[in-house]
């Protein structure tokens, strides 16, 4: 599951591709999923040198490289739960003397469990009713007391940890002010299984993207004719840690209202959700912009909203890069 940042302070073009929906019993069928533990014997030394080929910089020179165990690693175990770890987190759990780990479901958290039994779950920090950013705070303490005593520890957050995550990066900050060595891993994102299930090409039309709530809370300055992201629709103004989230539906209708004013409401817009195990699939509905706030799948879904009309054309760019000579 990615988490949300706390509330920030008062103050056509072409469409994607759709698979059919899936029936979502079917679908979500658990099924036995064996899963490889990585090579223990994997020879760290020379996959570190591989890994450096053609580097001048002086940080890639660190003999410590990727492979520092040292200090807080922060990884993230992908959407796909058991398919989407990288081999690089693989081993930044593997070889730690302690593992703290958020996922959203068992698989992920057995496949954890298997690399480094050594591990605990901070699922038990999330209260209803809580103020969010209370149990941010509650997490990044525990992620840094664990850091003191054991010296090494990983981190694993679901989906990518630098994604709307604010106790991962507000962790890493905390300890690099402390003079602790933090780094975070790279990983698949809800945005990338997006962009392969939906059949989006950035490069056509281009992508904004903002987290819900700040959306809103801001006058940002989105162009409509450029493709629009926004995460975490679910929980939108959503301060306290409240599931099912019943005001879902109400915030909804106000975040409709203000889009029409440059899609109208018939523009389609698309619910997006991941798939979370190896035997599902992803949630795709498409509805009408007015129809947003009865929309079926609302819960952990990220709205996207394809291109409307046409961008204008930059005249004055166009004739400065023209007047570039290239001599050959």
């Amino acid at each position: 599951m990615v988490f949300p940042p706390p509330p920030p302070p008062p103050p056509p073009g072409d469409e994607p591709m759709i698979f059919p929906s899936p029936q979502v019993s079917a679908a979500n069928e658990v099924e036995t999923l064996h899963v490889e533990v990585f090579d223990s014997e994997l020879d760290l030394a020379q996959d570190a040198v591989l890994a450096g080929i053609g580097s001048s910089r002086e940080a890639d020179q660190d003999p410590c490289g990727v492979w520092c165990a040292k200090g807080l690693t922060v990884v993230g175990t992908g959407m796909r739960a058991g398919l989407h770890m990288t081999a690089e987190t693989r081993l930044a759990i593997e070889q730690a003397n302690r593992v703290l780990y958020l996922v959203a479901d068992p698989v992920s958290e057995a496949c954890i469990r298997r690399l480094n039994p050594n591990a605990e779950s901070l699922w038990h920090m999330y209260q209803t009713g809580k103020p969010r950013i209370e149990i941010y705070e509650t997490i990044i303490a525990k992620i840094l007391s664990e850091l003191e005593s054991a010296g090494d520890l990983c981190v694993a957050f679901y989906g990518h940890a630098g994604v709307l995550t604010y106790p991962a990066w507000e962790s890493i900050r905390r300890a690099r002010a402390i003079g602790k060595r933090a780094r975070m891993l790279p990983a698949i994102s809800t945005e990338d299984t997006l962009f392969a299930d939906l059949g989006i090409d950035i490069g056509r039309a281009g992508l904004q993207s903002f987290e819900a709530t700040r959306f809103m809370y801001y006058k940002y300055n989105f162009d409509p004719s450029a493709g629009l992201l926004l995460w975490q629709v679910g929980v939108l103004g959503e301060i306290d840690w409240n599931p099912p989230h019943p005001g879902a539906r109400p915030r909804l209708e106000v975040l409709t209202n203000y889009l029409k004013k440059y899609y109208g409401p018939d523009h389609e817009v698309y619910l997006y959700r991941a798939p979370e195990l190896p035997t599902s699939r992803p949630l795709i509905e498409r509805v009408a912009l007015r129809d947003l706030p009865t929309a079926e799948f609302i819960s952990m879904s990220t709205l996207y909203i394809p291109p409307f009309g046409q961008p204008q054309r930059n005249e004055e760019n166009l004739l400065a890069l023209e007047r570039i000579e290239i001599k050959k």
